[in-house]
Formats: structure tokens, C-alpha cells, sequence
């Protein structure tokens, strides 16, 4: 596809393939979940155009037979957890992704009546909502020069590809929580207080959408996922990173179940 080298490739647990070159990102993964990136991006654009509170990369170009996608690439932009070590900015930043996320689940996408019959009301009459799917805190990115943030992968993380459109608004705040508190094994932690952090965020969020979060049901959605989630197979090298997840569940589940979360 490109005759130029790649800066760097990165596999993901999910089988994607993300090549990095110098101006643009290619991503090869399955023939439909290229489709529904594609597609959901697409949706992304207009809400950012729409809102102006966040950039979305764009796609110059896609191939289903390969299951390709040719993204822009974010240039000046980094993760924006590395700009979150201090608790004043980190609580600055949880405020704006509680707007960016109210945002996104106050959208009703071009495509909803093709998507939304598989959508299964497992929490009482919660209206669906379209998701991002993988709303994690390596997803989104910042400028420091321009103070945008930026959106990445609007792919589902594996977990929800049954519903990988839309979903009850608790998909995304859940895996939001799980990639504040869940560390990787010898890496410090970029979220000094990641309690502070996510209560922002969720109280922002309240206040932006018409759909209120539960707590309760914010505590139901979040232990179903963490009781799925998988441990490393026992090894000597995967000893640390499975105490290291444990812990860091350990903490989560603590907060999630404090009484007064959303107050």
C-alpha cells in the first residue's frame, strides 16, 4: 500500500495491525471491523464539526477485500495521559472528557435504525446511545500548543462487538474507569488520583446529557466486565503483571462501590 518504510507497527490484542509513517497511519484488521471503524468515524467527524470540542483523525481511504484503513496522522499530538501527572490538570482534563463523552452519546447517528436491533436492554428501559466503544485514556490525545484533544480508534474494544455501535451509555464510562485505574507491570502510574479523576469526569458527564448515570448501575456494568476479564496465563513472567491487574481491579471495584459517587 505505501512504498515508504513504517516509523513503527504495533499489533493489538484484538489482531489489528497499526502501521505509524511519517504523515499518515495504517490499520489492517478484519473486513467488518474496518467497515464499522469506517462508518463510525465518519459519525465522529460530524459530531466534532458539530460540537468543536474535539478533533477526530480523518480517513483518507479504506479497502474492505484488504481490510485497510489509511488514517491522518495526528502531528504535535500525544497521549494525553502524559500531561495528567499534576491533579490540577488531570481534574481540568476530566471535565472536558465528561463534555467530549456527553457529547458523543448525545448523538443519533445517520445509520441508527440499521444498528440499534441487536441492542439488548440488560439494565431496564436505559435508551441506548451511540458509543465510542473503546474509550480509554490511550485513545485520546492532546496538543499542548493548540489545546485540542483528539479522539482516536472508534473501533470496539473485544468485548463489546456484539453491540459495537450503540450500547447503554455505561460501555464507555466503564472502559474509561478500567484504563484509569488498570497499570501496566513497570511502568509508573501517569494517574497520580485516578478517584479524582474519574468522579470529575462522571459528574461533568451528568450534567451534560440528558441520560443520568446510576451508580448502581454503573456498579453492575463494571464488575460484569471486570469478572470477564481475563488473568495472564500463570507463568514466571507474567507473575507481576497479574498482581499488578488484580490490584489495580482491586481499586477500582473500591471505587465504584462508594455510596456517595455521583453526589
Amino acid at each position: 500500500m505505501s512504498e515508504s518504510k513504517a516509523n513503527r507497527i504495533v499489533k493489538r490484542h484484538s489482531g489489528a495491525k497499526i502501521s505509524y509513517f511519517s504523515d499518515k497511519v495504517v490499520k489492517h484488521q478484519g473486513v467488518d471491523q474496518t467497515w464499522l471503524e469506517v462508518k463510525k468515524t465518519e459519525e465522529a467527524i460530524l459530531i466534532s464539526k458539530k460540537t468543536c470540542l474535539f478533533r477526530v483523525p480523518r480517513v483518507y481511504s479504506y479497502n474492505l477485500e484488504e481490510g485497510s484503513i489509511i488514517f491522518e496522522r495526528l502531528i504535535g499530538m500525544l497521549p494525553i495521559y502524559k500531561f495528567m501527572r499534576n491533579p490540577c490538570v488531570s481534574k481540568a482534563v476530566a471535565v472536558r472528557l465528561g463534555e467530549i463523552l456527553a457529547a458523543i452519546h448525545e448523538h443519533v447517528p445517520q445509520h441508527w435504525k440499521m444498528h440499534s436491533g441487536s441492542y439488548s436492554r440488560e439494565y431496564g428501559d436505559i435508551p441506548p446511545v451511540f458509543t465510542h466503544g473503546d474509550f480509554a485514556i490511550n485513545n485520546i490525545f492532546y496538543h499542548p500548543k493548540t489545546d485540542q484533544i483528539a479522539i482516536i480508534d472508534w473501533s470496539p474494544a473485544p468485548w463489546l462487538t456484539d453491540r459495537a455501535q450503540i450500547d447503554t451509555h455505561y460501555a464507555d464510562l466503564c472502559v474509561f474507569l478500567f484504563s484509569l485505574f488498570v497499570r501496566s507491570p513497570l511502568r509508573p502510574w501517569e494517574i497520580r488520583y485516578p478517584e479524582s479523576v474519574a468522579q470529575a469526569m462522571i459528574r461533568t458527564y451528568n450534567a451534560k446529557t440528558s441520560t443520568a448515570v446510576n451508580s448502581v448501575n454503573l456498579k453492575r456494568y463494571c464488575e460484569k466486565v471486570l469478572s470477564e476479564t481475563r488473568e495472564p496465563r500463570k507463568s514466571l513472567r507474567s507473575t507481576l503483571r497479574m498482581l499488578m491487574l488484580r490490584r489495580s481491579m482491586a481499586r477500582m471495584k473500591r471505587f465504584i462501590g462508594v455510596p456517595n459517587l455521583l453526589e
